[in-house]
């Protein structure tokens, strides 16, 4: 056996166990030297412990007397021979830490063999033969122990919460998202603090039946606002953080301005607000004041009047003990800031009608424009910009035919009294309806009563007749309409064949009607617009076939465009307008913004020029859900204050 692990080759047997402590053999002292490295001793005994690790070698055992003796005389000692313990010898350490380290190199061959283990030539500076890993290291932050606002560094992200919706179907909540620091070199973050909604802004739905992407579709246009973060574009430019600023979003892309927070980019329009603009502004009563009618328009059109409110009854209290509700009620007041977020959109649209004859109109220096729906926001609009001194320094005639519905004519007189006649601009107000006499039951649907159609084409001829030059013979070469603008619809009215022998014999002959409108029976818009070499243009709001004059904006009738209908896509308009004879189609469903147009709606509105019909001023948080519903119904424009957020 080999040293230090072997066993005597005498046999012991239970007669030879004898006490290690009572053995009084020397011992050799190298050996024993040796053996107690490699175990503990006992205190307070100089022998060794029976049953630990000690072993003896075949050479230690020859040379002790009292086995020599024994073995000679083969008499067994009267004393207890001692009893061997078997142990083990530990590895050596040289040749343990060897095996492990051929274990390491085992491990790291079979690895390199991976190819997952591999890494990337970006990043070899990891597998450095040293053993060391590149670290980057950040410079130290010396802070004061009481840190100030000013030192506490932005947040990677921005939380951003805002009134939008995922498509037409669903439901318009408050949804919230984040956007990721840093800001784009081209992008600009604006804290909304005001935004404005109207009837016609709410037809950016029609074109989201499906979306099938994450972002949300939002709500409005217009917004006022401060810069809180800008790219590296605009530095050194007019927009600073802090600066005042408004505009309207691209109605191209999904976001509206109905949040608290916006990333403007380089396709939205923005305009800053200096010092005398808002001076200007917050003294001015930019709020047009109408005569209330006595009576309202329901969803389906039909008429009633107001009843008297009801005393309310005395309300129960609970014995429950509730916090109070919070109220987010409002004045419903435009701040000077507010006044900015009313105008925006609406010249827009008003300007994309406009802008369409504005060539001709200042070469002929005169205009002839018929607004069908002249009792909406935008209609309100289109009439006062005719009106303002940025077209009567070179419109010496204007003639604007105003169609309304009957119930609407005050409100139509309260602004024309705003507005004022003279000799070279007059207004007329042609109702298509009249008022409605028939009994009926107490919620009953009333429907409207539209008057008849060859009495209302009479008026609107010999209106058109009196708008012209009376010093000048009128002639079928002369233009009667420069501008048709449709807003509520024109098929019942305008699109039915007219037939002159049929309207008032007397009437039509006595003021000429038929030499100037021939005797051939055709639609009534088509009469007023001839011929089209003068550039007359006919421009809708609304789908070309929408039946009946109607202010809700889901009969906008963007669903129906086909391929079948010349009117419904560009490619075919631009064909059919070359073979239609008679007049020019346009149809502007989709909003427009143009800066250039912003910065000329600013100069009128600071010179009071233009005032907006704004329905309401209210916190966005009471019951947004009921105000929007109510623009989608009825045509109205609702500013919204934004919390901060």
């Amino acid at each position: 056996m080999a040293s230090g692990t072997g066993f005597s080759d005498i046999p012991l047997n239970e007669t030879d166990v004898v006490d290690p402590l009572d053995v009084k053999t020397p011992i050799d002292q190298s050996s024993h030297q040796k053996e107690a490295k490699m175990l503990p001793a006992i205190p307070g005994s100089d022998s060794l412990v029976l049953g630990s690790a000690t072993t003896f070698s075949e050479e230690e055992e020859k040379d002790s007397p009292e086995m020599n003796k024994s073995e000679e005389n083969k008499i067994p000692s009267k004393q207890p021979k001692q009893r061997k313990s078997v142990g083990f010898a530990p590895e050596p350490e040289e040749d343990l830490q060897e095996h492990h380290r051929y274990l390491e190199m085992r491990k790291r061959e079979k690895l390199k063999d991976n190819p997952f283990w591999k890494l990337p030539s970006e990043l070899a500076y990891l597998d450095r033969k040293d053993g060391q890993h590149a670290v980057d290291t950040l410079p130290a932050v010396k802070t004061s122990k009481t840190l100030k606002l000013k030192d506490i560094p932005d947040r990677p992200t921005r939380a951003i919460k805002e009134i939008s919706t995922v498509n037409k179907s669903t439901a318009i909540n408050f949804h919230y998202s984040e956007f990721k620091f840093p800001l784009p070199a081209n992008r600009m973050m604006v804290d909304i603090q005001y935004a404005s909604v109207s009837t016609l802004d709410m037809t950016k739905l029609s074109s989201y039946t499906y979306n099938i992407s994450d972002e949300k579709v939002g709500l409005g246009y217009n917004f006022v606002g401060v810069v809180s973060k800008i790219g590296s574009d605009y530095k050194g430019s007019q927009f600073l953080v802090g600066t005042r600023v408004f505009g309207c979003t691209d109605p191209a892309q999904k976001k509206g301005a109905l949040q608290t927070c916006i990333v403007l980019s380089p396709s939205d329009s923005v305009i800053p607000i200096n010092d005398d603009d808002f001076l200007k502004v917050e003294s001015l009563d930019v709020r047009l004041s109408l005569k209330p009618s006595s009576f309202f328009a329901i969803e389906d059109g039909s008429q009633e009047t107001e009843e008297p409110q009801k005393p309310k009854e005395p309300v129960k209290q609970s014995k429950l003990k509730l916090p109070p509700k919070e109220s987010y009620e409002i004045e419903d007041v435009l701040t000077p800031m507010a006044k900015f977020a009313t105008f925006g959109a609406l010249y827009c649209r008003a300007k994309q009608s406009i802008s369409a004859v504005e060539d001709v109109l200042r070469a002929r220096n005169t205009a002839n424009v018929l607004i069908n729906g002249a009792d909406t926001c935008l209609g309100y609009t289109i009439a006062q910009i005719l009106a303002s001194s940025l077209y009567s320094n070179f419109l010496y005639n204007l003639n604007v035919y105003l169609v309304v519905k009957h119930q609407s004519i005050p409100q139509m007189e309260a602004l024309l009294s705003l507005l004022g006649k003279s000799d070279t601009r007059r207004f007329e107000i042609i109702p298509f309806d009249q008022p409605n006499k028939d009994l009926y039951l107490k919620g009953e649907t009333v429907p409207i009563k539209y008057r008849e159609y060859n009495l209302f084409c009479l008026e609107l001829f010999e209106a058109v007749l009196a708008g012209k030059n009376p010093l000048k013979i009128p002639s079928k070469e002369d233009p009667r309409l420069d501008l048709f603008v449709d807003i509520i619809g024109s098929k019942k009215m305008f699109q039915a064949p007219v037939r002159m022998e049929k309207l008032l014999v007397s009437r039509a002959k006595q003021k000429g009607l038929s030499h100037l409108f021939g005797e051939n029976p055709e639609p009534l818009f088509l009469k007023l617009m001839q011929p089209k070499s003068s550039g007359c243009m006919y421009v809708s709001y609304r789908d070309f076939d929408t039946p009946e004059p109607t202010y809700l904006v889901d009969v906008l009738g963007t669903s129906n465009k086909s391929v079948f209908s010349p009117w419904s896509m560009g490619w075919t308009l631009a064909i059919a307008n070359l073979f239609v004879n008679g007049y020019t189609y346009s149809e502007k469903l989709e909003l427009e913004i143009r800066k250039e147009w912003l910065e000329e709606g600013l100069q009128v509105f600071k010179a009071g020029e233009l005032l907006m019909k704004v329905d309401k001023v209210v916190d966005w948080r009471n019951n947004f859900r009921r105000d929007i519903q109510n623009i989608q119904n009825y045509d109205a424009e609702i500013v919204f204050k934004v919390e901060p957020f």
